[in-house]
């Protein structure tokens, strides 16, 4: 299974059968391709289209968030990319992602190591070997470790450098990676040149460059047959030396790869000058200022580029920063609205609930007023009632009476029973509820 293919399958896992999982994994393609031809304006386009896919999925997400990295990356954008590699990881923890999370560690390796903070570069590229040999993923770990050994070099601890390198070139074997294990001797060259040892050195750079032309690299051939005229002309075989850096200026005129054409003319030049031929010396040296001078507007429009697509960036996220704003105040406006009619409400209720409660209060009072009078007449005529025993003609007059002011309570008790509260907004003291006329004064 290659390394792609392996990819694909990691990527699988993660899907959680979606139904939009191929139209996912043909973004992924699709960013993969315009990545590795460092095509950013379809890259960024690629990564829009796949925003669609991200919300609501980590794991989505971090792979939106790791390309968007990739591009400040390149950009120079250090910074920046730092802060959306760990952003990217915080999401594939989410989903236990172990293999993106190793490729993140490597990547926040490779910021720390073009800031030349080393020892930061070296922490990561640890966890991501830690993750890749646990995970066995070997070709990924083999390449974490060239990247520690080149680190060390940096650092200029030649003999921590050697055993990354040499673990490297033991797991590159066992799978053939013919372009793994070319990397890894070139920089093990490089390392043995540093320590003086000038032949170790040259068969390194040598062994590399069969491996290069195996799989027709025309990049790792060019860079090596420099490494090795460099290396000759260290040992003042002149006329090697030369024939190495020829066959290298001639490939990379053909790929357009004008950083080793600088390095070829610069050495040309060293070489003519030290076996006194001036004048080719100095055609050499003026090309080599030209191409420099090529480099530096190369790196100049690559600053633009980057100062640029740092302005659109400022200004989008601006925009957004902005809009979100807007949103927030106008939820907020929404919200004390909600909390205002809220209070209203409870004010409201409170007044009619105490309203009723006098209304019930008031109730009672009036009530109890209206009873009091009917039921006292009734007290005193049947007092009455009873000293006219004796005078029969008074009888009916008291009986009467009592029938009236029992009639009147019948009546009250009847309005107490059809009265609705609810309906009742507010009784006042000064309000006659419940009372009806006296037909004639107690005697």
């Amino acid at each position: 299974m290659t390394e792609q293919d392996k990819e694909k399958k990691d990527i699988s896992k993660n899907l959680e059968q979606k139904p939009d999982s191929d139209a996912f994994q043909s973004h992924i393609e699709k960013m993969e391709a315009n990545w590795k031809l460092r095509k950013i304006d379809e890259l960024e386009i690629a990564i829009t289209e796949l925003e669609s896919f991200a919300k609501g999925n980590p794991f989505y997400i971090g792979k939106v968030l790791l390309y968007r990295a990739n591009i400040e990356l390149h950009l120079g954008n250090y910074s920046e990319a730092l802060e959306l590699y760990f952003e990217a990881i915080s999401n594939f923890e989410k989903k236990n992602a172990s293999l993106e999370i190793a490729l993140l560690y490597n990547n926040i390796g490779n910021v720390y190591f073009n800031l030349k903070k080393y020892k930061n570069a070296l922490e990561f590229y640890g966890q991501s070997v830690v993750i890749n040999k646990e995970k066995k993923e070997r070709k990924r770990y083999a390449y974490n470790l060239i990247n520690m050994g080149n680190t060390y070099c940096s650092l200029h601890q030649y003999n921590e450098a050697r055993k990354p390198f040499e673990e490297a070139v033991n797991v590159l074997e066992k799978l053939n990676d013919k372009f793994g294990l070319a990397a890894v001797k070139i920089n093990m060259s490089d390392l043995y040149e540093a320590e003086n040892d000038i032949n170790k050195a040259i068969e390194l750079a040598q062994e590399a460059t069969e491996l290069f032309l195996s799989i027709n690299n025309k990049f790792g051939i060019s860079h090596c047959n420099l490494s090795l005229g460099k290396l000759y002309y260290r040992m003042q075989k002149f006329d090697t030396a030369k024939n190495y850096i020829g066959k290298s200026l001639i490939i990379s005129r053909k790929s357009n790869d004008i950083e080793v054409q600088r390095d070829c003319h610069k050495s040309l030049a060293n070489i003519y000058r030290a076996t006194n031929k001036f004048r080719k010396a100095y055609m050499h040296y003026g090309a080599y200022f030209y191409l420099k001078t090529q480099t530096f507007n190369k790196e100049a429009d690559k600053n633009i580029e980057r100062i640029n697509a740092t302005y659109k960036s400022k200004i989008q996220a601006e925009e957004q920063r902005l809009l979100i704003k807007k949103k927030d105040i106008q939820q907020n406006t929404l919200n004390k609205l909600l909390q205002t009619k809220n209070k209203l409400e409870e004010k409201q209720a409170e007044k009619i609930k105490l309203q009723r409660k006098n209304a019930v209060l008031a109730l009672v009072m009036r009530a109890n007023e209206d009873l009091a009078q009917p039921l006292s007449n009734m007290r005193d005529d049947f007092k009455l009632l009873k000293r006219s025993l004796k005078n029969p003609e008074n009888v009916q007059k008291h009986l009467d009476k009592i029938d009236h002011s029992i009639n009147r309570v019948n009546i009250i008790l009847e309005q107490i029973k059809a009265i609705n509260i609810d309906s009742v907004d507010q009784y006042t003291e000064h309000t006659t509820m419940y009372s009806m006329p006296e037909n004639e004064d107690n005697q």
